[in-house]
């Protein structure tokens, strides 16, 4: 689960904002409801990245919100989040305006499949009794 705040310090409504949250090149994470990977291209970089987007509408001035997106992992690999993109403009799209803020402090999530408890003990039994060796040792054969 990612959780964001994003406040309006300007005196004048915003009438849409995209919140882009970039994820790196790989496909390796995405929104829970989301069918396809968004992509991106960040202000001030060159390369295609795979994001995380939120578009808010009626961003009035002062105000806060709150925005929660839970995260599907993919595929294992190490996500590093330096910056996120905003895109801001009025409801014609004739004054957009793009832009990447550098975090104070990068975040960095590690994802891996779930770990499963295995009893090894009673597996490596199981494999001494099924495998006894000649002269009546019983061992485990390598795979």
């Amino acid at each position: 689960m990612v959780e964001l705040k994003v406040r309006n310090q300007s005196l004048f409504p915003l009438i849409w904002l995209d919140v882009i949250l970039p994820t790196g090149r790989k496909e390796l994470v995405r929104p829970v409801n989301a069918k396809e990977f968004f992509r991106f291209v960040m202000h001030g970089r060159q390369d295609e990245e795979t994001a995380v987007k939120e578009r808010f509408v009626w961003l009035l001035w002062q105000q806060e919100i709150t925005w929660q997106e839970e995260l599907l992992a993919v595929h294992r690999g190490v996500v590093s989040i330096n910056s996120i993109g905003l895109q801001a403009g009025d409801g014609f799209g004739l004054s957009a305006r793009t832009d990447a803020h550098l975090l104070d402090a990068p975040l960095r999530l590690v994802l891996y499949p779930r770990l499963i408890p295995v009893s090894v003990i009673i597996f490596s039994e199981s494999l001494r009794k099924r495998w006894p060796a000649a002269g009546g040792r019983r061992r485990i054969l390598p795979f």
